[in-house]
């Protein structure tokens, strides 16, 4: 049992928590209500499950190789999404013209209703309101609920073991949004190979292709490890405590019919669904606060995140590397998923990899290559720890030390940008052969062979091609479509069935 005082009901608690029905208002119509804390621990989606051709592999040992000496600490501000970065490699002149460009491409296909312009779908886009992370800071919320501590309540902290707490977070987490969580300890390894030495900040667009470089730490903070008790932010770092410190990834789900439209309502997927996800956060930092004032530190905000969250995904096994190289592929929504992490010192179980298979599929398939306009994604037929130099320079914008296939993300973005928009085109998305609904028997059983008999991959890849996988050649035939609400299936993660409460 948890360490928890006997004088205080569990149900109490939880209604300081705001996880019973007191104090959740509309959410109690649509998602359980949970009475006590040993009941959410209990319930199905207190525990991780998978398929169950999912395996485990050992910590920090992927399926995709790793060499850990060869790693450092990477810095964002070399991404492919920095106009200096891009500057370097295809001119300062393209990279300056190229949102003119494509501003000018999308107006045009605005007059004309062109392919997914059509008013329907613009519609579409200009009513999405998406949710605001404006009041996340680095250290927790900017404005968050008061008197929600157990010092301020009058209840004892939580104290579970990491395993209680992990099943805790877990069911929380699912009932607040995401779908797929890991956790892993911030270990040695992490602090000096995986958290970033400098987030993207506010050099992203032009406004630095021109400025001195590196640019200043109040543009671009640094994060960096002091001996306090809990993490902090000024104008030009970020710290994190040099204490017992644990990592957590979430994941919510893309709507994949709309990915599935290509480019460029891709980045509608996403904004589909940032009300859903940037809500995760401050709903985990307040569930976190009233557990124990547990800290949590970071931001949802890609430029601002310090952390890969595809290296989080992999190493915490939500999901696992892809040719794309951008995204991760997860056993039950593909690469239609959106990612976050977060430290904390809320003591949690390390979750392990997993293979489920899909890596080995990617050397065997590369249809995202094939599909690729702009032919950023390698179409090797092996993975390589040697990442191919662009447009004859080194490439920085890539970490050293895993055995990946390697895409050219400036040309990527720059495609993107002079033909779509900054978002990035989607396409490859809506092509990945894991990106197909469960409706049909076959793929269920396509995908329970993949990681265990891996001879058939090629001839699955090419069956997926007759078949006509991809991207819809009808984006309009989307207005007809029955689909789940907000366009995604939410009981691919639920793999058993319990009564009602």
């Amino acid at each position: 049992m948890s360490k928890f005082h006997s004088n205080v009901s569990r149900r109490d608690f939880m209604k300081i928590l705001g996880m019973s029905s007191v104090g959740i208002g509309g959410a109690a119509l649509v998602a359980p209500v949970f009475h006590d804390l040993d009941e959410m621990m209990s319930s199905t989606s207190a525990i991780q499950k998978r398929p169950w051709y999912v395996k485990e592999r050992p910590l920090m040992n992927p399926t995709v190789e790793i060499d850990w000496g060869m790693m450092n600490r990477f810095d964002r501000r070399n991404n492919a999404q920095v106009a200096h970065s891009q500057a370097v490699y295809y001119g300062r002149d393209r990279v300056l013209a190229m949102a003119a460009k494509g501003a000018a491409v999308v107006e045009n296909l605005k007059k004309t209703q062109g392919k997914n312009y059509s008013l329907r779908f613009q519609a579409l886009g200009n009513g999405l309101t998406p949710g605001s992370s404006a009041s996340q800071a680095w250290e927790g919320l900017a404005t968050p609920k008061k008197g929600i501590t157990p010092a301020e309540t009058g209840l004892p902290k939580w104290n579970g073991t990491p395993e209680e707490n992990s099943k805790v977070l877990t069911a929380a987490l699912r009932y607040f949004g995401s779908a797929l969580n890991g956790y892993a300890e911030l270990d040695n390894t992490w602090r000096t190979k995986l958290v970033l030495t400098y987030t993207r900040g506010s050099i992203s667009g032009t406004n630095y292709i021109d400025s001195p470089w590196p640019p200043p730490d109040t543009a671009s903070k640094p994060t960096v490890f002091e001996n306090v008790d809990r993490g902090y932010a000024t104008s030009n770092k970020q710290v994190i405590p040099n204490k017992n410190m644990w990592v957590i990834h979430v994941d919510t789900i893309e709507s994949q019919s709309i990915i599935k439209l290509g480019q460029p309502q891709e980045w509608q997927a996403n904004d589909s669904q940032l009300t859903r996800h940037v809500g995760l956060e401050p709903s985990m930092i307040n569930f976190l606060k009233a557990l124990g004032d547990y800290q949590v530190l970071d931001s949802y905000n890609h430029g601002g995140s310090t952390l890969n969250w595809g290296a989080t995904a992999v190493l915490t096994g939500t999901g696992e590397q892809s040719r794309q190289d951008g995204y991760t592929l997860t056993p039950e929504f593909a690469c239609n998923h959106n990612p976050g992490t977060s430290y904390t010192d809320f003591p949690l179980a390390p979750t392990n990899p997993i293979d489920a298979g899909m890596w080995k599929f990617c050397a065997s398939c590369g249809k995202c290559a094939i599909t690729c306009p702009s032919g950023s994604i390698s179409s090797d037929k092996q993975p390589s720890w040697e990442i191919p130099p662009v447009n004859g320079k080194e490439d920085v914008s890539h970490n050293k030390g895993v055995k990946a296939f390697w895409s050219n993300m400036f040309t990527c973005r720059i495609w993107s940008a002079e033909n779509t928009t900054m978002h990035g085109c989607g396409i490859c998305h809506g092509e990945c052969m894991f990106a197909q609904d469960s409706a049909a028997m076959v793929h269920t059983v396509i995908k329970s062979t993949i990681p265990t008999i891996g001879i058939f991959n090629s001839f699955f890849a090419k069956m997926g091609e007759q078949f006509g996988y991809g991207n819809f050649a009808d984006s309009e035939s989307w207005w007809d479509m029955s689909l789940p609400v907000y366009g995604i299936d939410t009981a691919r993660v639920a793999y058993t069935s319990r009564k009602p409460f």
